[in-house]
């Protein structure tokens, strides 16, 4: 029971903050597993239809159903537990690889992997079109 009100709390909370009209992509382990590439075009495919993307890390008890049902791709890692931090650290690699993939870097392709990804953190981007930037990311840890 305080597994369940811990998670409708958490989902609660989750899904407040989540802007209007946005793609949300909750990270589960029931989810899809995508290559950086799949996901480099659904990215792609998702910025054409908002200018908000949403990815969601569950707590120490993962995701709240509501958070999960109001995702348009649930998205897995693979079926391995990990730390929140890394989590964290994987999905801004890899939304660092699908943008360079979208915008065909000669930094970076589907094949290549991020030397320092820590040194890279402040400088990710993403798509957002009320930005002046051509593309631009707003991470936001809650």
């Amino acid at each position: 029971a305080e597994i369940q009100r811990v998670l409708k709390q958490e989902g609660d909370s989750i899904l407040a903050k989540i802007p209007k009209g946005a793609r949300v992509i909750p990270l589960c382990i029931e989810g899809q597993e995508l290559s950086s590439a799949q996901l480099a075009a659904r990215v792609a495919d998702f910025s054409q239809q908002s200018s908000h993307l949403v990815f969601v890390i569950g707590g120490s008890y993962g995701l709240s159903p509501r958070v999960k049902a109001a995702g348009d791709l649930q998205l897995s890692f693979g079926k391995m537990t990990l730390p929140h931090q890394l989590a964290r650290l994987v999905l801004l690699e890899q939304i660092y690889r699908a943008c360079a993939i979208n915008n065909h870097s000669k930094i970076i392709n589907k094949n290549t992997a991020v030397r320092s990804v820590s040194s890279r953190l402040p400088l990710l981007f993403f798509a957002d079109k009320r930005s002046d930037a051509e593309h631009s990311i707003r991470c936001r840890f809650f």
